[in-house]
């Protein structure tokens, strides 16, 4: 016998934590439904689903970029920058980059803290107010 054959299975809510797009006929505009947890488009965070609108042409809609995350995020600031920044940049250019991929309501304060938090230590010297890749 199948296990549950006779037991009543508790009721889901179709795909839950995927995101859903709808497109209105008049304007192409898109709006994304996106996780309030996490900021992700596609999640399966239990919490609930806020809207987040972007700008959409005929059948594409434009995400924000991902978020890489604050390391890769600062390796590639630097890369392009070619391998130095002094600190105040790199800070706030993650803090921007990290808004631009999220809904997030954190304090600037507390974001440009975590940025500068993560600079691993052999990215820093005493000599100046650069940051620099490692050799």
């Amino acid at each position: 016998p199948h296990p549950t054959m006779g037991r009543a299975k508790k009721p889901q809510r179709p795909l839950k934590g995927i995101s859903k797009v709808t497109f209105d006929s008049d304007d192409d505009e898109g709006t994304a439904v996106a996780c309030e947890a996490c900021g992700k488009f596609a999640c399966f965070c239990k919490r609930e689903m806020v809207a987040a609108t972007a700008e959409a042409s005929s059948k594409n809609l434009k995400v924000p970029p991902s978020w890489p995350g604050w390391k890769r995020a600062l390796d590639d600031e630097l890369r392009a920058a070619g391998g130095e920044l002094p600190w105040k940049r790199v800070r706030d250019s993650l803090v921007q980059r990290y808004r631009a991929s999220r809904a997030d309501r954190s304090d600037d304060e507390e974001l440009k803290n975590q940025a500068l938090a993560i600079i691993p230590e052999e990215y820093l010297n005493n000599k100046d107010e650069y940051v620099r890749l490692p050799r």
